[in-house]
């Protein structure tokens, strides 16, 4: 009589052959040999345990971030940055990490995400000091830990991996190359796994496929963003329908939806735009960047969005409106290309941000201090004497100046006192170019200003109610 035995023989083994797991076996009968199961178990997947290994030793002299920190910044990340990058489940990271004995991939992701955040959490009430003093562990730890247990089976969660090490690096000085590598990594695994492709998701279910594309407009909104401050090349286009707001379970993703219709020009006019050669104007190029001026005031704000949504995108649409002001001839009549044209957008600017708190800019991060230095460079740039507005173009100078200082995001910027017209002007020093010096005289002091600004007056009289000013 046979027995069952639960595994092939040693002869059907060797010979990579089929067995029907009796004991002796059909195959053995047949041939006359002795059918033996005498060879040693194996004890567990030997690679599962060898990236065990890998990933354990990989940590911090073993010692992984511990679960109170990691839920610490799950938690920021659901109450204040949800709506930037509407692209996590807290739920799932939060059961993944509970409990946690060996570093897994959702670690990994929690830990890119922290160090993300890290530069944006001062302004935050639920932010402290751990979470920013972390930043460079955490950041190791990911790279570290996704390195290690990087598969094809796990290229979603190291496409997410990627894109917070991007806007971590984004963060730090003199990162540039590092920041964009990530981009193009995870952009890289985005058109893999078919992102870009309308028939993708006809194969997802309805909850997947919006995940999926408020994935791919994340990495479209960042390589459109970064072209425009890095000439990074374009890879993606609006080639999917928008995530839909009725689409969203947790809360409102407005803001980002009117985001992604801010960056989501055609790529040909995108190019044209912001990468053409500006000594060859023509009456079309004249006409598209008429049309996209007239495209970026439609832009619209609600109140559904959050307070840094709010401010992410006021601020994001009047320094797209000015870079392509700065980059234009403004020989022409029309007000988008007139030399008080940035008066007029830090005007709007102004109005809009009215009711809201000076945090919610410092919590878009060192970013918001690149964008507001472009536009205090725009008005820097029409300090002349025929300039109609001179004394409002230096009150709007005076404001962000102030702002830009409050925020205290980039100890990189130097700021110096400048005599402009009997005024005393508080501005950073690298904008200042030789043809402006050339107008006005540096002071000797450097610190702030006496006296109060325009901003600080203003400030004062509203920190009540927290407004900006």
């Amino acid at each position: 009589m046979s027995n069952q035995i639960n595994r092939p023989c040693d002869v059907c083994y060797l010979r990579k052959v089929k067995c029907n797991r009796e004991s002796p076996c059909l195959r053995c009968i047949k041939h006359g040999v002795v059918c033996t199961n005498n060879r040693p178990k194996r004890h567990g997947d030997k690679k599962k345990k060898k990236d065990i290994i890998i990933a354990s030793k990989s940590t911090d002299n073993g010692r992984l971030i511990d679960y109170c920190t990691l839920t610490e910044i799950l938690q920021v990340y659901d109450e204040s940055f949800y709506g930037t990058w509407p692209i996590l489940s807290v739920e799932k990271l939060l059961e993944d990490v509970r409990e946690l004995k060996v570093p897994n991939l959702s670690y990994a992701l929690t830990c890119a995400m922290g160090a993300a955040i890290s530069k944006r959490v001062q302004s935050l009430s639920s932010g402290n000091l751990t979470l920013q003093s972390n930043a460079q562990r955490l950041a190791k730890e990911a790279i570290t830990v996704s390195s290690n247990l990087k598969s094809k089976d796990n290229f979603s969660v190291i496409l997410l991996i990627s894109f917070f090490l991007y806007i971590y690096f984004c963060n730090l000085p003199d990162c540039k190359n590092e920041s964009l590598l990530c981009l193009r990594e995870a952009i890289s695994i985005a058109e893999i796994m078919g992102y870009h492709f309308p028939s993708t998701y006809s194969q997802k279910s309805k909850e997947e496929a919006h995940q999926c594309r408020k994935v791919y407009y994340v990495l479209y909104i960042s390589e459109r963003y970064a072209s425009i401050r890095h000439n990074f090349p374009l890879v993606l286009e609006a080639s999917i329908p928008f995530p839909r707001s009725d689409d969203e379970e947790k809360s409102s993703i407005s803001g980002f939806i009117e985001l992604i219709r801010l960056f989501a020009l055609p790529r040909n006019v995108f190019s044209e735009i912001f990468h053409r050669n500006t000594t060859n104007e023509s009456r079309n190029s004249y006409q598209l960047i008429c049309n996209a001026q007239e495209y970026f005031t439609n832009i619209e704000i609600n109140e559904k969005m959050s307070d840094i949504d709010k401010a992410n995108l006021i601020l994001t649409k009047s320094w797209i409106r000015i870079f392509i002001w700065k980059r234009q001839l403004k020989s022409s009549s029309n007000s988008f290309f007139a030399p008080e044209f940035p008066i007029e957008v830090i005007v709007d600017f102004f109005d809009c941000m009215r009711n809201l708190q000076r945090n919610a800019v410092i919590a878009n991060g060192p970013g918001a201090c690149v964008k507001i230095m472009e536009l205090i460079e725009s008005l820097l740039c029409n300090l002349l004497p025929s300039n109609l507005f001179l004394d409002t173009t230096m009150d709007a100078i005076s404001i962000l100046s102030n702002l830009l200082l409050g925020m205290g995001l980039d100890s990189t910027i130097e700021f110096k006192n400048y005599e402009i017209k009997r005024r005393t002007l508080y501005l950073p020093a690298n904008l200042v170019s030789d043809e402006i010096l050339s107008m006005i005289h540096s002071s000797d002091s450097i610190g702030l200003i006496e006296s109060p600004s325009l901003f600080e007056e203003n400030y004062e009289a509203s920190s009540e109610n927290g407004s900006l000013y």
